[in-house]
């Protein structure tokens, strides 16, 4: 599968580099917050100031001493430190594309301050080219700089990633076409760039793989009692079905399927199955193991109209794939539900157990994530994935420190 996503450009300050705001000098972290964010420091920051002449003017805007000023920034530049984390990542990814992944930084810094940046120990051959507001004469969010980035580098915006602690720069990003993520955290962004950057069907069948055996049905857990792990049999056999190696049949209940799909019985779910998509599958599961076109005839257009009306519905991701696998299977195309779908994949390829079925009596909800894995790849190996463009990433909650 071709990738969607052929370049990343990455923030600097705040995303690959931590820093703190806390000095041993007289000015406040909350002062050196708002100096950053002053129209001064813009300036100094596209190269129209030098750093003696900055320090200057903003000691005359906040009644500062210069000398402390530079001391102040002297010991925030001290703290810099890089996410090796989030560097490691960005090499895997590189490693996983087999170089056909570009990744770029593009940042908010002036000449000065980008000097001492490159004096930090960090791992800078992971970026095929570094744009700073210094040497461009624009910053963030200004489009003039984003422009120039795309110019130079000559990426397509829309296979472009863009990851930026700041909304405003996102937002400017977003309306050039680039797909904007917002920095929250490191756990989030890797997520999202595993998800976007590698092939779901690929990390879902190797999750599948390095945990045969081991998938597993669980309960789920609530005040009167812990989660439990069941050796069950059925979402076993549902796994080599939807994996392709074993397939099933079911009766054919022709007047009973009928009448639950005409007066929308399922809503609710059922006494032993959770949600409304168990049984649209299991119906589709039993037309498509049936060559009988009496039974296709009677089933197949209200199995269509009704999986219709469940399009963008909210569910796990075990509905969400059981809903793609039955609209692909009525001849309906489901962008809507596989683009909440693939946002749902971990880290490690899997997807996160989904419930299927429940004790009648207790309720007790049982699900397994191999199951839900299997469904969910079986779910995007049925649509085109490179026609989707996905959603717009949602907004988190910022950081809410200035870039250095």
């Amino acid at each position: 599968m071709s990738p969607k996503y052929t370049a990343i450009i990455f923030d600097i300050g705040d995303v690959l580099f931590k820093w703190s705001p806390e000095t041993k000098t007289s000015i406040s972290s909350q002062t050196l917050r708002d100096i950053l964010s002053s129209p001064t420091w813009f300036d100094y920051e596209r190269g129209r100031l030098s750093q003696s002449e900055c320090y200057a003017k903003v000691g005359e805007e906040f009644i500062l001493e210069p000398n402390e000023i530079a001391r102040a920034f002297q010991q925030a530049r001290d703290s810099l430190q890089a996410d090796d984390n989030l560097i490691s990542l960005i090499r895997q990814l590189k490693a996983q594309m087999n170089s056909q992944l570009q990744v770029f930084a593009m940042s908010n810094v002036s000449l000065p301050d980008y000097e001492v940046l490159r004096t930090k120990p960090a791992d800078w051959s992971i970026f095929d080219q570094v744009f700073t507001s210094g040497a461009a004469g624009e910053r963030k969010p200004n489009l003039g700089f984003f422009r120039q980035v795309l110019s130079t580098t000559g990426v397509d915006p829309h296979s472009t990633i863009f990851v930026d602690d700041r909304s405003e720069n996102v937002l400017s990003a977003r309306s050039l076409g680039l797909y904007g993520i917002i920095f929250d955290n490191p756990e989030s962004v890797g997520r999202a760039l595993r998800n976007l950057i590698g092939d779901p069907v690929a990390r879902g069948r190797d999750f599948l793989e390095q945990n045969a055996g081991r998938l597993f049905s669980v309960t789920d857990r609530a005040e009167q009692h812990a989660a439990m792990e069941l050796r069950e049999n059925f979402a076993q056999l549902l796994i080599l079905e939807a994996t392709g190696e074993r397939g099933g049949e079911l009766h054919q209940t022709l007047q009973w399927v009928q009448e639950v799909l005409r007066n929308r019985a399922y809503l609710d779910g059922t006494r032993y199955y959770e949600t409304p998509e168990c049984f649209l599958f299991f119906t589709s599961r039993l037309l498509a193991s049936s060559g009988d076109q009496e039974l296709h005839t009677a089933l197949k257009p209200l199995l269509k109209e009704r999986v219709q009306e469940r399009i963008g519905a909210a569910g796990d991701a075990l509905a969400l794939a059981m809903r793609i696998i039955v609209t692909d299977f009525v001849g309906i195309r489901n962008e809507v539900d596989l683009r909440a779908l693939l946002p749902l994949q971990c880290e490690d390829g899997g997807w996160e157990t989904g419930w299927i079925y429940k004790y009648g009596s207790s309720g007790i909800r049982i699900g397994n994530r191999g199951l839900t894995t299997a469904l969910a790849v079986k779910a995007v190996e049925a649509m085109n994935i490179l026609s989707i463009p996905p959603a717009a990433s949602p907004i988190p909650t910022l950081i809410g420190s200035q870039p250095v």
